[in-house]
């Protein structure tokens, strides 16, 4: 079996919506034969999903993975005079595809913002951008081609360099240091989301790079904890999971490469 499709199934397997939903299914199956244990494992799998779904709950499991922002002009200058960044890396999240109004596949709408975030940087740096993404359906078109047509024609921006075969966030780094290297580029600035931040910072000085984190989309509370933190919503369900998703990948990580 192909390696990166069975990190696929094993990363769907450890999904907690997946484990909770397996639990309350085992726990249905085993209150037909037990009664009572079974209805003590839908009552746990009911409320780590109720948990889960709160915002509250939510934006804390975010914010213990993203680092308050920093200025990433003012740590390239930190590094001292010939020693910042030569390129800029941005790496892929998700595609549009088919998009009918766009005559094909495109940007989505977690890549887009990082795109943004790229182009703003090498507007104000002046430094050349690498778009870093593969092709996650075999067949279609590898990410990181969408986003040099999005840099090109919607931020009228040139792209000196395109990573298109990687399929997990440590292929990132290891594609994209192969070509930066080839070019004596060894320090770069990394735009991706902040919750992504770490372990792509983590894959990337692995990979033997220098990394100025230029992360975007931060989560932040705007309002003091009140009673709707605790009513669950499809945000705070998406927060929990791309949260769990990101430390079940920095374990991994750790585990298997380092």
């Amino acid at each position: 079996m192909d390696p990166a499709i069975l990190v696929q199934i094993l990363k769907r397997l450890a999904d907690p919506l997946v484990f909770l939903l397996l639990l309350m299914g085992l726990g249905i199956l085993a209150g037909l034969v037990s009664g009572r244990r079974g209805r003590g494992l839908v009552l746990l799998a009911w409320l780590g999903l109720y948990a889960l779904s709160t915002p509250f709950v939510g934006l804390t499991l975010r914010l213990t993975l993203e680092q308050p922002y920093e200025d990433p002009e003012a740590a390239a200058r930190a590094l001292g005079p010939g020693a910042g960044p030569g390129a800029i890396v941005v790496l892929s999240a998700n595609q549009y595809a088919a998009a009918p109004e766009y005559g094909g596949d495109t940007v989505g709408d977690l890549t887009l913002p990082r795109v943004r975030y790229a182009a703003r940087l090498s507007r104000r740096t002046g430094l050349p951008i690498l778009v870093s993404g593969g092709s996650l359906v075999p067949g279609t078109r590898p990410i990181a081609q969408s986003m040099k047509a999005a840099l090109v024609e919607d931020f009228n921006l040139p792209v000196r360099w395109v990573e298109d075969r990687s399929r997990t966030t440590w292929e990132n780094a290891r594609f994209s240091a192969e070509i930066l290297k080839a070019d004596g580029i060894d320090t770069v600035y990394l735009v991706t989301h902040a919750m992504h931040m770490p372990r792509s910072r983590l894959s990337f000085e692995a990979a033997g790079m220098t990394v100025v984190a230029a992360p975007t989309l931060f989560g932040a509370r705007h309002a003091p904890v009140d009673g709707w933190d605790f009513v669950p919503h499809v945000e705070g369900l998406a927060q929990s999971l791309y949260a769990a998703h990101e430390w079940i990948g920095r374990v991994w990580y750790r585990w298997a490469h380092l």
